[in-house]
C-alpha cells in the first residue's frame, strides 16, 4: 500500500514488506499511486511492490529525466524475474495522450511482457472534483446527476488506446473503466460501495472500491 510508495522527499519504499520474499514465487506490482491503491486489495500474500507517486508508468523504459523513473528502474533491476508468477502494471496513464506516449507505452509493455506473464490495468475512471464532496453536494441538492456530469471523459480514449497496445503485445488487459462503469460511462460508474464512497478523491479508489476492481483481475 502507501508505505511502499516512493516519494521524492523521503520514502519508506524500501521497507522489507515491499520487497520480494526471500524464497518461492511471487507477483510484482509496478506503477504509480494508482498501483499502490490496489496493493492492499490484491489477494496475494507474496507481492513485491514497485511504485512511485505521480510517475508516468508508460515512460519506464523510454522516458528520461525523472527521479521517480530512475527509482522504478532501479527497483525492477533487483527482481529475480525467474521466480515471478505475474507482473501487474498500472497507473493513471495520462502520458499516453502525448506525442510519443503510445510509443513509450508499447516499449514498456513489451519489456515487462518478456520478463513474466503481464497484466496491464487501465486507468481508473476520473471525475472533475473530489468524489465524496460531489456525492455530498448531490445529496444536499437532491440531484443525482451532479456526479455523472463531473465524469472526465478523456479516460475513455486513454482506455481504448491502452487496450489496443496490450492487445498488440499479446498481454492481458483489464479495463478499470469497464469494471467500474460497465459499457455505459458515466451513467453507471461505481461511485458508492454500499453506503460509502468508492473514491477517496477524484481518481483514487477506497479499499472497498479497489477490491471490486481486483476481482476483475483474477
Amino acid at each position: 500500500g502507501a508505505r511502499c510508495l516512493w516519494k521524492a522527499e523521503g520514502s519508506t519504499a524500501n521497507d522489507p514488506r515491499c520487497q520480494a520474499p526471500a524464497s518461492g514465487r511471487f507477483d510484482v506490482l509496478i506503477g504509480d499511486s494508482h498501483a499502490a491503491m490496489l496493493a492492499s486489495a490484491i489477494a496475494s500474500g507474496r507481492l513485491a511492490q514497485i511504485t512511485a507517486v505521480g510517475c508516468p508508468v508508460a515512460d519506464i523504459v523510454s522516458g528520461v529525466g525523472s527521479p521517480c523513473l530512475s527509482h522504478l528502474r532501479e527497483r525492477a533491476g533487483t527482481v529475480d524475474w525467474s521466480r515471478v508468477d505475474r507482473i501487474i502494471l498500472t497507473g493513471r496513464w495520462r502520458e499516453i495522450s502525448g506525442a510519443s506516449g503510445s510509443e513509450h507505452a508499447a516499449a514498456t509493455i513489451a519489456h515487462f511482457a518478456r520478463l513474466a506473464p503481464l497484466t496491464v490495468i487501465g486507468p481508473t475512471p476520473e471525475f472533475r472534483g473530489n468524489v465524496p464532496k460531489l456525492l455530498a453536494r448531490a445529496r444536499l441538492r437532491h440531484d443525482d446527476g451532479i456526479v455523472a456530469e463531473s465524469f472526465d471523459g478523456s479516460v475513455i480514449e486513454i482506455d481504448r488506446k491502452l487496450q489496443q497496445l496490450a492487445g498488440s503485445a499479446g498481454v492481458r488487459y483489464v479495463s478499470a473503466l469497464k469494471a467500474a462503469c460497465g459499457n455505459d460511462p458515466p451513467a453507471r460508474c461505481m461511485v458508492m460501495v454500499g453506503d460509502e464512497p468508492a473514491y477517496t478523491d477524484r481518481d483514487h479508489l477506497t479499499l472497498s472500491g479497489a477490491k471490486i476492481l481486483e476481482t476483475q483481475m483474477r
